[in-house]
């Protein structure tokens, strides 16, 4: 008498389910790769609007202006508390105003900085000075000098034009912006 995995029916049903499974594995893969792009892109249009509306709020002829206030007085205050209520109504981490050192582009000094009230991070200071993340900013920064910054995730956009694309940090480790 011949064993069940000798049998043709035993074997034929082995790979069909060995082949349903590799099957649903490549699915698998294909779908999570899917989501994963959606769900950064969707972060990324988040990051993006939020950066557009922050330079809606500052007005980058008046940049000069809010450097020799001191963070202070009514329309830097203005910018700030509109910044900072964008912040907290988007979601979004933090979201500041940066000024890259023209010097060397390895610097960066901060002009606004909001953190969402649930936050555990700190607030820059007003001028706050810390190095440039890594080159590839410095290299953004040289080609679009002052920026905006938002962060659901990283964005990078000039004071006056559209969104210079930086990856997120889920992608690319390394990108902090805020003290923890």
């Amino acid at each position: 008498m011949k064993r069940p995995s000798e049998s043709i029916v035993f074997r034929s049903l082995c790979g069909i389910v060995l082949l349903l499974a590799v099957f649903a594995v490549v699915i698998n893969a294909i779908g999570y790769k899917v989501f994963t792009d959606a769900l950064l892109a969707q972060y990324a249009d988040g990051a993006f609007r939020t950066a557009d509306t922050a330079a809606y709020y500052v007005d980058s002829d008046r940049m000069d202006a809010y450097w020799a206030s001191g963070g202070e007085g009514e329309e830097y205050e203005v910018a700030w508390e509109n910044l900072s209520r964008l912040c907290n109504s988007s979601g979004a981490t933090f979201v500041y105003v940066i000024e890259p050192d023209i010097s060397d582009y390895q610097h960066i000094r901060f002009l606004f900085s909001t953190i969402n009230e649930n936050s555990p991070y700190d607030l820059y200071e007003f001028g706050y000075l810390r190095e440039t993340t890594n080159e590839e900013y410095a290299q953004k920064y040289r080609s679009s000098g002052r920026v905006i910054r938002s962060r659901s995730w990283s964005s990078v956009t000039r004071a006056t034009s559209r969104p210079i694309p930086i990856s997120p940090p889920c992608v690319r480790s390394g990108i902090r912006a805020a003290r923890p």
